[in-house]
């Protein structure tokens, strides 16, 4: 394995980054892994339905509709702490505000006296990209001169899920539990080949991509500091967390987990 992973140095960061989990899918349902872009981007093909129902799934594996409800309860949390956060700044939503500061009534943004930025990258399964929408539209609900809201989400590969390879559409309880060995028991990297499974490094060598990437454009862009909300998935979020808390990613399951529909700010 990579004895020097990659890391992340927070102080050298000058951006906010939120890891949100996706809500409740029909894998999660189904109990099976869907780790796979064909079996779960619908563009690239809606997949076998579960083996373990009569019915198809299909398309992708999106959200449940209570996965929808844990995602929209979920955002409004999230406000909740950008409010708190920002107390000063922050309006009720049937607060009059003066017409010079709208940038766009139909969606509460303002414009130039804002201090942030919000965008939502996402991975482009569709359970992530669901859960991306649902938390854009609540979030556009905000009235808070400190923000502007990217009006559209922001689809990134780098955000996928972990490949579980020879596990896709298996079992998730035992096919979880035996990557998860290996993974704390540091097996040799070509045993994760040998079953086609990404390595933790290889999820936290692109997650930390993305993070330098979105560092590298503000920079040049010279904006207002950015929230980042990165959607994913729960190892890939766990394994990124291990590079914000300076942790071997081998060890993502000794970090407190995220569960579905949860988030966490760095």
């Amino acid at each position: 394995m990579n004895s020097s992973p990659t890391k992340l140095i927070l102080e050298q960061l000058n951006n906010h980054y939120i890891l949100f989990r996706h809500g409740q899918s029909k894998a999660n349902i189904a109990k099976i892994v869907v780790s796979r872009p064909e079996n779960g981007i619908p563009s690239k093909g809606v997949g076998p339905p579960s083996p373990y129902s009569t019915s198809n799934e299909g398309n992708g594996w999106g959200l449940t509709e209570f996965g929808k409800e844990q995602v929209k309860t979920a955002s409004q949390d999230l406000m909740n702490y950008f409010q708190n956060k920002f107390p000063s700044k922050f309006y009720q939503r049937n607060q009059e505000i003066d017409d010079d500061k709208l940038h766009n009534s139909s969606t509460n943004q303002f414009s130039l006296s804002e201090n942030f930025h919000i965008k939502i990258f996402t991975s482009p399964f569709i359970r992530s990209v669901e859960t991306a929408n649902i938390l854009l539209e609540e979030l556009l609900l905000i009235n808070n001169i400190s923000f502007t809201i990217y009006p559209k989400v922001i689809i990134h590969d780098d955000l996928r899920e972990r490949n579980f390879g020879i596990f896709e559409l298996k079992s998730d309880h035992e096919s979880y539990s035996k990557v998860w060995e290996m993974d704390e028991s540091f097996v040799d990297v070509n045993k994760y080949k040998e079953f086609e499974i990404e390595t933790c490094e290889q999820v936290r060598s692109r997650m930390c991509n993305l993070v330098n990437e979105i560092e590298q454009q503000s920079q040049q862009s010279q904006q207002r500091p950015l929230i980042a909300i990165l959607v994913s998935h729960g190892d890939s979020l766990q394994i990124l967390q291990t590079a914000f808390e300076n942790v071997n990613p081998n060890l993502h399951r000794s970090l407190n987990h995220l569960e579905t529909a949860q988030w966490r700010a760095f």
